[in-house]
């Protein structure tokens, strides 16, 4: 009979591989697709659910959301598309063909060719449906206008124009309206070919054109002509009475399209108008971009169970990310109030979001729903105010800390705004991005001058600094967020490294925290840390959010954590499964067969294992080690 030993000893060796054998993957990404790259967009049209079918500067076709998410992408090359209302895209092609494909994006029909006849184009150059389902497409070349039904049959043909560039369609009405170049002028048909008003004429004035090179219809019926030369957005109404212009410089045979919603949308064949690879118009008459990632560089990411608030940094506001359903909402925005958020932090005990208004010197006080509740300007220290609040985090009082990038010191406050503490200073402190409280209150501080951490006592005693230019392990590139979790671990968004280091209390290293998503290495701005021990990071360069899920370092077997494997373990395991007992720290460790499940043949294989010759456990054992298996049960804590 082979005798087993009853209690297998390896907690020092356990100890030294949670640090050396720490690992972190990749749980969960927002927006979980990878947005389209574009360089430039030449043109587009808008379908009826508000997406956007885009050649792109290098003419190849997608069809994408507004946030740039692929749809789907068109085997084929073009210069011009259209929708209609059963989701088909057709597309004028580099061969001066109309490809038709279906919604799901299968080939359906072509039809045209190079030629003078019915049906053939010389140089197309605008593609566009009505509402009955009709095809139209427009030859500068040979100065006409064709319309076909939707296989390509022709049904009538118009002449006369001068080097048309652009029509639109009024889809309610069945109205054709014709941006006739050469003439300077808008020619306005019945979609069965008869003429019925002509407006326009060469000239700089309201109503007059240079190069009028497309028109778009809203849903009220009004007409939009766009104007490369002159720069300028004319919109008229169905008579052709002039009613306003928008001024749009540095167009080049541009591209025009309105939504549903009324916003207007502008190409150009440079690929990019205003900056934008789309730019949208809105009714009130304001610009954006028409094309955008859902989120808009994220700085700082604060999880709060399962939803994730985070600060963008191109238009600063808050908003809130619900894993559940994976909506988006704002939080806060109040153009009125706030002049630039620079940090915020969640005091999810009470309720609370604080908010750092740096140009204005101001804490501002909301609550989660985002409804301001009081304004800080620091006063009580000194007789001093906050000039510049940098960055804020909350300690484990309720106070909140917030650290000056203009007078570079570290103030206290408490719940109701009072300044109670004001430390440090520029002999210490020189350009803060980040700050965090840990255990027993310490403050640390990053500061991007001198790429290193700064711990201060809760008092304000300044105690130790870490960290120097560099890309090895405890040096730093920008350290810009810095977060604590339970444990009283540091974590430190390593940007310029594109990594997270993690660290002890004491400023030794324990984890390099990186990963690659569809080809792009996260470059962190912002970290923070769950109460499971996930990390969140704000990936400003990618336009998303990372949780990054710890896998510990565990020996298999050992679930009651005190360093043996014994007869201990499957009594702990038992009283868990059937008992009401504690949890185990580590669910892994009591998988005894890996299988990602805990059930009473764990607890059956481990006395086995200890009384009766059975198999070993599972890897990781006898030594320390990471799970080798992706499931879902994990570990928390260290």
């Amino acid at each position: 009979m082979t005798i087993r030993r009853l209690s297998i000893g390896f907690a020092s060796l356990a100890a030294l591989a949670c640090r050396a054998q720490e690992e972190y993957v990749v749980e969960e990404v927002f927006p979980a697709y990878s947005a389209a790259t574009l360089t430039g967009v030449l043109s587009f049209c808008i379908d009826d659910a508000g997406d956007f079918v885009i050649v792109d500067s290098a003419s190849a076709i997608a069809h994408m959301t507004p946030y740039k998410e692929i749809i789907k992408r068109l085997p084929i090359n073009g210069e011009d598309v259209a929708t209609d209302s059963e989701g088909n895209i057709y597309v004028l092609g580099l061969d001066g063909r109309v490809h038709k494909f279906d919604a799901g994006g299968a080939f359906v029909t072509r039809w045209g060719g190079s030629g003078f006849g019915i049906g053939q184009f010389q140089d197309a150059c605008d593609i566009e449906t009505d509402g009955e389902g009709d095809v139209y497409v427009l030859d500068k070349a040979e100065g006409n206008l064709e319309r076909f039904n939707s296989e390509g049959d022709p049904i009538r043909e118009w002449r006369g124009f001068q080097r048309p560039h652009g029509f639109g369609i009024d889809r309610k009405n069945g109205f054709v309206y014709v941006c006739d170049t050469g003439a300077a002028s808008v020619r306005k048909f019945e979609r069965d070919g008869r003429p019925i008003l002509q407006w326009g004429k060469p000239g700089g004035g309201n109503g007059q054109f240079t190069h009028n090179s497309d028109a778009a219809v809203d849903g009220d019926g009004y007409i939009s002509i766009v104007d490369d030369a002159l720069g300028r957005i004319q919109q008229f109404d169905e008579e052709g009475n002039y009613l306003d212009r928008t001024e749009v410089p540095g167009l080049s045979d541009a591209r025009i399209g309105i939504d549903g919603a009324g916003n207007l949308y502008v190409s150009d064949m440079v690929g990019r108008v205003s900056g934008h690879l789309l730019l949208k118009i809105a009714p009130d008459g304001g610009r954006g971009s028409g094309l955008a990632d859902l989120l808009q560089g994220p700085v700082e990411a604060r999880p709060l169970g399962d939803q994730v608030y985070f600060l963008e940094n191109a238009s600063r506001q808050v908003r809130r990310w619900d894993r559940k359903d994976g909506s988006i909402r704002e939080v806060i925005r109040d153009a009125g109030t706030i002049g630039e958020i620079e940090s915020f932090v969640l005091d999810p005990g009470r309720g609370l979001l604080y908010a750092a208004d740096t140009p204005n010197g101001r804490i501002l006080k909301y609550d989660l729903g985002g409804n301001l509740l009081a304004e800080w300007t620091g006063e009580g220290c000194d007789g001093s105010k906050m000039v510049a609040p940098r960055a804020l985090a909350i300690d484990g009082e309720g106070n909140v800390v917030a650290v000056d990038a203009s007078d570079r010191h570290v103030r206290r406050f408490d719940a109701q705004g009072r300044c109670v503490a004001r430390f440090a200073g520029g002999d210490v402190i020189y350009s803060p991005k980040g700050i965090a409280v840990g255990g027993g209150g310490a403050i640390y501080v990053s500061d991007i001058q001198t790429d290193s951490i700064l711990k201060f006592g809760r008092d304000g005693t300044f105690l130790f600094s870490w960290g120097m230019r560099g890309a090895g392990v405890g040096q730093f590139g920008n350290p810009w967020g810095v977060a604590t979790d339970r444990q009283g671990s540091v974590y430190v968004a390593d940007h310029l490294n594109y990594r997270i280091q993690k660290f002890d209390s004491n400023g030794v290293f324990i984890a390099e925290i990186e990963a690659k998503i569809d080809g792009k290495r996260i470059k962190p701005f912002g970290v923070d840390v769950d109460p499971r021990g996930d990390v969140v990071a704000a990936d400003n360069a990618n336009h998303r959010l990372v949780r990054l899920r710890r896998r510990a370092s565990f020996v298999r077997g050992d679930g009651n954590g005190d360093g043996s494997l014994d007869l201990g373990d499957p009594v702990f395991l038992l009283n868990f499964l059937f008992a009401s007992g504690p949890a185990p720290d580590c669910f892994d460790s009591v998988d005894i067969d890996d299988d990602g499940r805990l059930t009473i043949g764990d607890a059956v294989s481990l006395l086995n294992f200890l009384f009766a010759g059975g198999g070993a456990p599972r890897p990781p054992y006898p030594d320390p080690g990471i799970d080798p298996t992706e499931d879902d049960l994990g570990c928390v804590g260290d």
